[in-house]
C-alpha cells in the first residue's frame, strides 16, 4: 500500500517539475546565457585593454628612444603628436614628458600649458591632476604674481593635501622673488613647524626662511615724519634775525 502512495508522490513531483520547467525554461536559459556573455565580454575586454596597453607601451618606448637623435623642435612635435593620438596612461606620460621638454627649452609658458592640460583632464585621478597643477605653478614662479600662484594652489593650501608642503614652498618662493619677504616669512613660519614635513622639506624650509629673514634685515627702513624732522638742519638761535 505504501508503495502505491510513494509512486503517486513521485508522479506528482515529476508533474510539478515538468510544469515549472515548461513555465520558466526560457527565463532560466536566458539568464545562464546572459551570465556566460557577461563573463566572456569582461574577459575579452580585459584582454583587449591589456593588448592595447602593451601596444601603447611599445609605441611610447620607441618614441622615447628616438628623442635623443631629434632636434628640439622635432622632439616637441613627436611628443605632441603621440599625446594627441593616444589615450590613457601613456598619453599622460607623453604630456608630462612634453612639459619637461618645453621647460628644458626655456619655454616656461608652454610647459605650464602642458601641465594645465593634464590638470584639466577630469578623467584622471585627483592626485595626478593636483600634481600637474603644482608643477604648472612652479614653472610660472618668475612670470606671474604671487596672488596668481596662490589662486592656483588654493585647494591644496587649505586642506590636508599630501602636496601642501610643496605648495607652501612654491608660494613662499614666489613672494621672495617678488620682493615681499614678510609674506614669505609668515608662510614659512607656519610651514616649518608642520609635523608631517620630511627631512629634505624641513631643510628647504630653513633655507627659504633664512633667505626671507635676510631680505627683511637688508630692506631699507621706512622713514617717518618724525625722523625727517630730526634730520633737518636747525639754525642756531643767535642766527635768527631779531
Amino acid at each position: 500500500m505504501s508503495d502505491i502512495f510513494q509512486e503517486v508522490d513521485n508522479e506528482l513531483r515529476r508533474d510539478r517539475l515538468s510544469t515549472f520547467w515548461d513555465q520558466n525554461a526560457t527565463i532560466l536559459i536566458s539568464a545562464c546565457v546572459a551570465v556566460i556573455l557577461v563573463v566572456a565580454l569582461s574577459v575579452g575586454y580585459q584582454s583587449y585593454q591589456q593588448s592595447q596597453n602593451e601596444a601603447a607601451s611599445v609605441r611610447y618606448n620607441e618614441i622615447v628612444s628616438q628623442l635623443v637623435d631629434l632636434t628640439p623642435e622635432e622632439r616637441l612635435e613627436r611628443l605632441a603628436s603621440f599625446a594627441e593620438a593616444e589615450s590613457g596612461g601613456y598619453q599622460v606620460l607623453a604630456q608630462f614628458r612634453l612639459a619637461a621638454e618645453r621647460l628644458a627649452q626655456n619655454d616656461a609658458a608652454g610647459a605650464a600649458l602642458a601641465y594645465e592640460t593634464i590638470a584639466a583632464n577630469g578623467q584622471l585621478p585627483a592626485a595626478i591632476r593636483d600634481f600637474a597643477n603644482v608643477q604648472a605653478a612652479s614653472v610660472l614662479l618668475e612670470t606671474v604674481a604671487p596672488a596668481d600662484i596662490e589662486s592656483r594652489l588654493q585647494k591644496i593650501l587649505t586642506s590636508d593635501h599630501g602636496l601642501r608642503g610643496h605648495a607652501r614652498e612654491i608660494l613662499s618662493l614666489s613672494y621672495i622673488l617678488a620682493d615681499d619677504p614678510l609674506q614669505a616669512r609668515d608662510i614659512l613660519l607656519v610651514h616649518s613647524v608642520d609635523p608631517e614635513l620630511t627631512p629634505p622639506m624641513r631643510l628647504r624650509a630653513k633655507i627659504l626662511l633664512d633667505e626671507a629673514t635676510l631680505k627683511l634685515k637688508s630692506a631699507p627702513k621706512m622713514s617717518t615724519p618724525g625722523d625727517a624732522m630730526s634730520g633737518m638742519d636747525t639754525a642756531p638761535m643767535d642766527a635768527v634775525p631779531k
